[in-house]
């Protein structure tokens, strides 16, 4: 029990990180698979193309877009992947609190 927030920070910062390394393959794939939806994707009202709303506009499409209506594996995979990677951090983080208060 003395090993467990160092144990759980690193689960946590492991689960980030492959969620972050398939979220980068997804885009890729996206681009390349889908190139008319992710040049609409990739509009923005400011006229850029950052990063930042990029990832904005395929978190929204994902959820409620037009990304969110394909039948595609990869789309399907990832969000199972980060569903079960929020979960895991979220019960990690719940039980962490739970042994803190009990000591």
């Amino acid at each position: 029990m003395e090993n467990y927030p160092l144990l759980a920070f690193i689960l946590i910062c492991a689960l980030f990180i492959i969620q972050n390394r398939k979220y980068n393959a997804l885009l890729t794939y996206l681009e390349q698979t889908y190139p008319t939806q992710w040049e609409q994707l990739a509009k923005n009202t400011l006229g850029d193309t950052s990063r930042s709303a990029i990832a904005a506009n395929l978190n929204e499409s994902l959820k409620s877009g037009m990304f969110s209506t394909l039948d595609d594996p990869k789309i399907s995979q990832f969000k199972k992947l980060k569903t079960i990677s929020m979960t895991i951090c979220f019960a990690l983080a719940v039980l962490g609190l739970t042994i803190a208060y009990m000591y």
